[in-house]
This record gives structure tokens, C-alpha cells and sequence, in this order.
């Protein structure tokens, strides 16, 4: 200690107090930073996680509302229908209101469209544009329109559906459980109950490739890297990562074509909720 009793402290000049008191308030500010960031960066961690459960949990309950169309109809409903010169009407989202078990009210908005109407006329279109439900809409989409769909069916030559032809069980050579029914698709422009979809195009098929042609989502993986959440025909919901070989992508989006396929379920990088219900 200094002479006179006084401390270090107090015999600093004005000038070096305010220097010193300057630092030590930077100091603080940074360290309020890192400690704020780091709690953003684990409070988005956490936002994602519960975003990831519903859209898994709305993949599930789109897979049991299809088997159940099926168990009426026999067949699994098809992409959209069609009026007698071949025009689109409905789109398989539509149709399977009913069947949604987990959700409140959607029978009666079925029953509001006028089924012999097309999907656009004024009154359908007022019904769609009223409310969205929102098994058809994932929490981490970042959708143009405020009633766009986030999930959609491939569209194709010997795939779930090649739009107006309506699939039976028998007719899924590969296997069910090798056959993608719903794909999610961030940024769709698809109204929920416009017939339109996923025509899947020629070529290979990627899973959130960098140019965004290809099968896109948002969902962020144990590695920070993008997959998306695909429903199978058994009613199995994966997470497919970004590398799955285009090849095998393509082969489990057809229902006969007799190609080898391995272990689809067992690709994923980030894991299925452990309970699925846990959140509706």
C-alpha cells in the first residue's frame, strides 16, 4: 500500500480512473455478450428441437389419416381428383380431413368445401383461405403464402401416386416400408388445397442441395447440417440427411421398380423424437 494509508486506486490520476474504469466496463460488456449469445444460440437450439417434434408428430399423423382413408376405400387416396374432362378438383389434403384423429374441427371443414366444385372456385377458396390446419403446415417452413402447405406428395411414373390414380396395398412391389408416401418442402407456394405437388423430375434427386433443386427443409442436424423429414407408405417418418445417395433416393420414391435397396431407416443423422406425442 502507498504512503499515507491511500491505495493504489486512489492515487491514480483522474485520467487514468476513467481509462481503467473504461476498461473494466468493456470487460463486462463482452462478458455479457458471450454469456447472451451463448443462451440465444441454446434457446434457438431448443426453439428448433420443438419445431422438429411437431413436424415429425405432423408426418405421423398424415400417415395415419392415409391408412385410415385406406382402410375405407381401399386404396390410398390419390394426389388430386379429377372432374370428367381431367381436371384437377381436390387435393389429397382435402380428402383425408376426416381422417386427421389428433385434429379438432377438421371434418367440419370438410364438410364446408363444396366437392363439386373445383379447389379455386370463389367459395373453396374462401374456406382454404379461412384457416390452415396445422398438421399441414411444419413450424420451421418459411412458407410464401400465409395458407401454404408444407408437405406434399412426389408426383411420378410408378410412384405413391402419378396424381389421379389412387394406390392399393398389393401394389407396392418394394414394399411400404421402402416407398416414400410425404415428402416436407420448405417454401412451396402451394396453397394447402391446391392440386398440386412434387413432380419429381428426371435425373438425380438431392436433399437440400445448394442451388434448392432438389427436396429442401430447414431442419438443422446434430452437425448443424440441413435434413428433412420424409414419410414412408408403412407410416414410418425419417429424417433423411443431405448426403443420401441420389440413386437410393430415387428408388424409394417408386413402388415396384425393383431396385436394391438398404436400410433406408437406419441413414439418419439427427434422431426421431423419442416421444412422439410429447408435444401435439
Amino acid at each position: 500500500m502507498p504512503r499515507g494509508g491511500r491505495s493504489k486506486w486512489e492515487c491514480m490520476s483522474g485520467r487514468k480512473k476513467a481509462v481503467w474504469s473504461a476498461a473494466i466496463v468493456l470487460m463486462l460488456l463482452i462478458v455479457a455478450f458471450v454469456v447472451y449469445a451463448s443462451s440465444k444460440s441454446k434457446s434457438r437450439e431448443t426453439d428448433e428441437c420443438v419445431r422438429r417434434i411437431k413436424c415429425f408428430n405432423s408426418l405421423r399423423q398424415i400417415g395415419m389419416a392415409l391408412h385410415s382413408y385406406h382402410n375405407v376405400y381401399h386404396v390410398f387416396p390419390p394426389a388430386y381428383t379429377v372432374d370428367e374432362n381431367g381436371r384437377p378438383m381436390h387435393s389429397w389434403r382435402m380428402l383425408i380431413l376426416p381422417y386427421l384423429e389428433d385434429m379438432k374441427g377438421s371434418e367440419t371443414l370438410y364438410k364446408q368445401f363444396r366437392l363439386d366444385e373445383p379447389w379455386d372456385s370463389p367459395h373453396n377458396l374462401a374456406v382454404a383461405r379461412r384457416e390452415i390446419p396445422k398438421v399441414f403446415r411444419c413450424k420451421s417452413d418459411r412458407p410464401k403464402g400465409e395458407f401454404d402447405t408444407s408437405y406434399v406428395m412426389p408426383i411420378g411414373p410408378g410412384m405413391f401416386s402419378d396424381g389421379p390414380t389412387a394406390r392399393a396395398t398389393e401394389e407396392f412391389k418394394d414394399g411400404k416400408q421402402n416407398t416414400i408416401a410425404v415428402v416436407e418442402m420448405s417454401g412451396t407456394g402451394i396453397l394447402w388445397t391446391e392440386p398440386r405437388d412434387w413432380k419429381v423430375p428426371e435425373g438425380p434427386i438431392l436433399v437440400n442441395p445448394p442451388q434448392g433443386l432438389g427436396m429442401c427443409a430447414n431442419h438443422l442436424g446434430l452437425k448443424n447440417d440441413l435434413y428433412m423429414n420424409v414419410l414412408f407408405a408403412d407410416c414410418t417418418v425419417i429424417p433423411l440427411p443431405a448426403e443420401i445417395a441420389p440413386e437410393l433416393l430415387r428408388a424409394t420414391l417408386t413402388i415396384d421398380g425393383g431396385e436394391p435397396i438398404d436400410d433406408v431407416h437406419n441413414l439418419s443423422k439427427a434422431p426421431a423424437p423419442r416421444d412422439t406425442n410429447a408435444l401435439p
